[in-house]
């Protein structure tokens, strides 16, 4: 039997396949590690804003502490908007990563079929051949067979 005339191309498109799964996985865990940080960066921004509803209940503040808070609630709004676009082009990048793991998939897999549909061709190629063979075997023993009868009268 015949070995698969793309067999090289085969295992190159499986390497080509892990390789980008290995970059989608990579590409989506960093994507949930910055999915991850705004979600804490929210919880950070929502407990400042009962803190500060809690102080405000308890009386007035000065206005060192005031500026405090205000520059802190700052630095976490703006944290919070370089992790929106973190996550955004993280996420970006992961489906982008995703697309190519997919036509990776694709690929793989329109090889494996013509392997399989290649095997099929060989095997029926090899059925036909062993069936053609077991014919003329008893076509040759048929027409001896005539032979001796033909002999005999």
């Amino acid at each position: 039997m015949a070995t698969f005339r793309f067999e090289k191309l085969l295992k190159l498109r499986e390497t080509e396949r892990n390789d980008a799964k290995n970059a989608f996985l990579e590409a989506e865990s960093r994507r949930r590690d910055a999915q991850s940080r705004l979600e804490e960066i929210e919880r950070e921004l929502i407990a400042e804003r009962d803190e500060a509803r809690r102080t405000r209940e308890m009386g007035a503040l000065d206005a060192t502490a005031l500026q405090s808070r205000q520059r802190f609630r700052d630095q976490l709004l703006e944290k919070r908007n370089v992790a929106e676009e973190t996550l955004a082009a993280l996420t970006s990048e992961a489906e982008e990563k995703r697309a190519k793991l997919n036509d990776a998939i694709k690929e793989v897999k329109i090889l494996e079929n013509l392997k399989d549909k290649t095997l099929e061709r060989e095997l029926e190629d090899a059925k036909r051949k062993d069936d053609k063979a077991t014919d003329d075997l008893t076509n040759q023993l048929e027409s001896i067979e005539r032979q001796r009868v033909a002999k005999e009268e």
